[in-house]
């Protein structure tokens, strides 16, 4: 499997621009930002997954219990490609602090493994959905009927803020439960690979209008590593808050 060099992390401004350029894109160009010419005669193929650089694991990896709130990705576009930021929310007060990583393509790879913690096959079917859309369809899955904002109450009923209109998404949450599960995972791991990956499914109304889904699969990177308590070696997160409606003050998530 060839990979892109991984990418070290980058500052506020930087991030900024790649979430900014995202949103600015032309609808006509977004389904041109996820394909790669592997050589100059080669083929064309859709990019289905990103890679998550070492640093970043081992910074997961080192966490306290506790300390992590919310693992985001960030949609991002630069230089014509497609460009996610892979973020890690901590606790800490009002003000949280953020780290920006850049996710580097990973090419020349099918995905087609279910994973075990999704039923069904969940994981495997979102992907062979993303591999199977459209160029319409890809340039449409990143847009929906929502509100700019919703916030979630204490008697569980929303408050949504701003009007509703069609919007493009900004990023994804994975929220404190998988987030920690995220982490417990990698601890359990001699060498861990993080993977995120593209897939598409089902939209749900105002609350996750967006037919794209990114996946965290969390794997070993090599053979015969150990376990937390009897896990498969594999792993892969899905269930995700997109921003909008779930906006948490994040970059490129002013409400409108």
């Amino acid at each position: 499997m060839k990979r892109s060099k991984a990418l070290s992390s980058i500052p506020e401004d930087q991030a900024k621009k790649l979430v900014d350029d995202w949103r600015n894109c032309s609808p006509g160009e977004l389904s041109n930002l996820f394909y790669n010419v592997t050589t100059a005669t080669g083929p064309i193929e859709r990019i289905d997954a990103y890679a998550v650089q070492q640093d970043t694991i081992v910074k997961l990896r080192n966490l306290k219990q506790g300390l992590i709130d919310r693992i985001r990705i960030y949609m991002g576009c630069e230089g014509g490609e497609f460009s996610p930021i892979f973020t890690i929310v901590l606790k800490d007060g009002n003000e949280p602090k953020y780290d920006y990583y850049k996710l580097a393509p990973i090419l020349n790879t099918a995905h087609t493994k279910a994973f075990p913690n999704i039923s069904s096959g969940i994981s495997d079917l979102f992907q062979r959905k993303w591999r199977e859309l459209s160029n319409e369809e890809l340039s449409t899955a990143f847009t929906g009927l929502t509100c700019s904002k919703m916030v979630e109450n204490d008697e569980s009923s929303p408050e949504y803020i701003g009007h509703f209109r069609d919007q493009r998404v900004r990023y994804y949450d994975f929220l404190v439960e998988d987030a920690q599960k995220i982490v417990e995972k990698l601890k359990g791991l001699s060498v861990p690979k993080v993977e995120v990956l593209l897939g598409a499914g089902l939209t749900v109304q105002i609350t996750h209008p967006f037919n794209f889904r990114p996946i965290i699969a969390v794997s070993s990177a090599v053979g015969g590593t150990s376990k937390v308590d009897g896990d498969d070696d594999e792993e892969s997160f899905e269930r995700s808050q997109p921003c909008p409606p779930f906006c948490h003050n994040g970059i490129g998530s002013n409400c409108e």
